[in-house]
């Protein structure tokens, strides 16, 4: 089965030089926020090791590649800023094989033994 995980989020954009914001990357910040949320829930409340941060960062910047679903429940503005709450599912088992290829997330075997990375 499928490791999927379902998120509630926010996402904001503003608009620049008196545009109005944009809906794309306040979509982008929610997906990143809820793929956040995933490797919170990975790394079990575990601080990301600051060295690990630029690895984490590349993650998120792929976001989409661990999201098979998503959907926006709810839109709104406020001045020069689009607010969008998203219910966003998570594979959590792509984005655990990233973590572990990145050092973030310590390997299952080496878990199971007890030894901290």
């Amino acid at each position: 089965a499928l490791n999927i995980k379902e998120y509630e989020v926010t996402g904001t954009s503003r608009g620049k030089d008196g545009k109005p914001a944009a809906e794309k990357p306040a979509e982008d910040d929610a997906l990143k926020n809820a793929v956040q949320k995933g490797i919170d829930e990975l790394l079990g409340g575990a601080k990301v090791p600051e060295d690990k941060a630029a690895e984490v960062k590349k993650i998120l910047g792929k976001a989409r590649r661990y999201i098979p679903e998503f959907r926006v429940q709810d839109r709104s503005e406020a001045g020069a800023t689009v607010i969008l709450k998203v219910k966003v599912k998570v594979n959590l088992d792509p984005l655990k094989a990233d973590l572990t290829a990145a050092g973030v997330l310590a390997s299952d075997e080496n878990r199971d033994l007890g030894i901290e990375a």
